[in-house]
């Protein structure tokens, strides 16, 4: 990669649209870009316990220090991001205020406008390092992209731009080699400090690495009898790093928050890294990881072909970051903001003092071939990982993925007894149900240990009994993923009944004399349930299995009601008639439901070539069964009824 700023006698005048408008094009492209990705609707479980643990501070008055969430009492807990958790939590009540039902969408426009100061600034960093407006707005939208996984409504969020800064302390502060670098100006990295250190974990990283960078430095002068310029420049930068340290004092923790991140890597949080998603390696089939790939790659070009003026506690940074980020995805962010500026230097480097000429300006041409092609590529990319973004503002919250209806019918209906529930639905059951519930388990890893989330695993994935164990007496209530091994579990277990199901999540009530009450209004359909069309046609199946078929009939039609798509509703319909040897609606029913849904159930297929064929419609019921093996090649009815037709029987 050349850079584009630079202009030598050999070069011909650019024009003004070279030197005015691309560089402009570029920026507002990015800009525009950046806003667009930032506002995807949030996808964050761990955003409702920082929201509870806010609610928590701001009617306390006081940072807790023992877990009040969990149903498990006395547990010691360091809620490190308690200043981000009561923010985000005063924003939302501020808007909720003023725009009633706009508490969650101003959090994601706090967080888009996060992201774009961060961006922006590493921007504006990129460029301090000698690079053009192409190379920087390259380097920049790459750093986006490999990031895109973390941009989301979090305290980390603050930790991006935070760690911005200090990355234009480190580049600015050597102004790009000059001994008389003016590291004065960056006085106000101490009251950054004092905030990071109450918001996020992660600014033990930062100033971890740049005291080693800086230790770096000093041992090269020692090497090579530095003057005293460079002395008097890397006094200034010790002084500014120790102030920061000092500054870091400034939290409820004291030096228990420098630890942290100590304890939680190689403590009893260790196991949480090798099951939760943001802390396994990167995925290869997701677009940041091979961005993070990209920059790896750039980085190591730009190193090799620059190693003799490189900077080694610029390596250093870099080959850091990218080992966090090989082992733990959740680092990738941090790698892309520290390299863009580092890369950067050395590009422009290579293209200054190696290459001797810059290639891009050297034809016009040439460079708005190349501007246009980078604008192209990144407005295609951004549209296309842009899609549905425009849906935010009336959904800014991905409700497929936390359980809020199922949190709704536990509250209105009462459910009696301590609740068990899936991993990354406790952070939502702690924000809506605290304090008349606690939660089995939620985001906060350090706060459970590496031995109760291995059993807790073994629990959810079915390897142990179903809550059977004496530990688990008094735990009447269980709120459960749809894929996880103990909803199949408790959906054949005798001693539990199934009162809820949704998209996102069924509630299973114990079959004990606490409950008795309960079970007996759900026999008799007086729970309240939400209008919508899943947990309608849940109860239509409920309804079904109590031998109640006309009542689930009228649930079903209720469903298609709400979603006249819902192909499901459709298909047990047409099972409904069949019984009742209306063949006429059900085939009505069945083809409406293919139609919806034409590589759904295979079983569809089946019950409507039954049918056919008890018609004597020999051609279409062979269609079906030929189409439900297509579908599942396993199906030893599908394949028995198919030779039966064949042969004539």
């Amino acid at each position: 990669m050349i850079t584009d700023d630079q202009d030598t006698a050999t070069v011909r005048k650019p024009t003004v649209a070279v030197c005015f408008l691309l560089p402009r094009v570029h920026l507002v492209l990015l800009v525009v870009g950046v806003v667009w990705l930032s506002l995807r609707p949030t996808e964050s479980y761990d955003l409702w316990f920082h929201l509870a643990t806010g609610r928590y501070i701001s009617r306390t008055h006081s940072v807790p220090k023992v877990d009040p969430f969990s149903s498990i009492p006395g547990r010691t807990w360091q809620p490190h991001e308690w200043l981000a958790g009561w923010g985000l939590y005063e924003v939302y009540q501020g808007a909720q205020r003023h725009f009633p039902g706009g508490g969650l969408l101003s959090l994601v426009l706090l967080k888009s406008l996060l992201v774009c100061s961060t961006f922006g600034l590493l921007y504006w960093v990129t460029r301090c390092s000698g690079v053009g407006p192409l190379t920087a707005t390259c380097l920049t939208a790459v750093a986006v992209l490999a990031s895109l996984g973390s941009l989301d409504v979090r305290p980390e969020i603050l930790s991006f731009l935070f760690f911005t800064c200090f990355m234009g302390f480190w580049m600015g502060s050597r102004s790009a080699g000059s001994v008389d670098a003016p590291v004065a100006r960056f006085w106000y990295l101490p009251f950054i400090s004092v905030l990071w250190c109450n918001l996020h974990a992660a600014f033990v990283s930062a100033l971890g690495l740049i005291g080693i960078g800086l230790f770096l430095e000093w041992a090269g002068m020692k090497r090579r009898a530095a003057g005293c310029g460079e002395r008097r420049r890397l006094r200034q930068c010790v002084t500014l790093w120790g102030a920061c340290i000092l500054a870091s004092f400034a939290n409820p923790f004291g030096p228990g928050a420098f630890l942290y991140p100590l304890r939680y890597l190689a403590g009893g949080s260790h196991y949480a890294t090798t099951v939760v998603t943001e802390w396994l390696p990167p995925d290869f089939h997701r677009l940041p990881s091979w961005m993070f790939l990209a920059l790896v790659l750039t980085a190591g070009f730009a190193f090799l072909r620059s190693w003799d003026s490189a900077c080694r506690a610029d390596l250093v940074h870099l080959l850091a970051w990218g080992v966090l980020s090989a082992l733990h995805r959740r680092y990738i962010p941090f790698f892309a903001l520290a390299s863009a500026p580092i890369v950067a230097e050395r590009l422009r480097y290579v293209a200054a003092y190696q290459y001797g000429r810059t290639w891009l300006m050297e034809d016009r041409k040439r460079y708005a071939t190349a501007s246009g092609l980078v604008c192209v590529a990144w407005v295609l990319i951004v549209g296309q990982l842009g899609r549905g973004n425009s849906l935010t503002v009336a959904k800014p919250v991905r409700a497929d993925l936390i359980p809020v209806d199922a949190s709704e019918f536990i509250s209105r209906n009462e459910l009696p007894g301590k609740l068990y529930n899936s991993y990354h639905f406790g952070g939502y059951l702690i924000w809506k149900l605290f304090p008349r519930y606690r939660v089995f388990v939620d985001g906060r890893a350090d706060v459970y240990g590496e031995g109760f989330l291995k059993r807790y695993v073994q629990i959810e994935t079915g390897e142990t009994g179903a809550l059977d164990s004496p530990k688990h007496k008094g735990i009447n209530l269980a709120v459960v993923a749809l894929n996880s091994g103990i909803h199949r579990q408790l959906a054949r277990h005798r001693d539990w009944a199934r009162v809820y199901q949704d998209g996102v999540a069924a509630v299973y009530v114990r079959k004990c004399p606490e409950t008795r009450a309960l079970l007996r209004r759900w026999g008799e359909d007086l729970l309240w349930y939400p209008g919508s069309p899943e947990v309608t046609f849940f109860r239509g199946l409920e309804a079904a299995e109590r031998g109640q078929l006309g009542k689930a009939e009228i649930r079903w039609r209720e469903c298609l009601v709400l979603n006249p798509q819902y192909a499901e509703a459709y298909a047990n319909l047409g099972t409904l008639y069949a019984r009742r040897e209306d063949w006429a609606a059900a085939i009505s029913c069945w083809r409406k439901a293919i139609g919806i849904d034409p590589e759904g159930d295979p079983q569809i297929y089946i019950n409507l070539g039954q049918v056919y064929a008890r018609q004597k419609r020999q051609k279409e019921a062979r269609e079906c069964f030929e189409k439900s093996l297509s579908l599942d090649p396993s199906s030893a009815e599908a394949r028995k009824l198919l030779d039966a037709i064949t042969s004539g029987k």
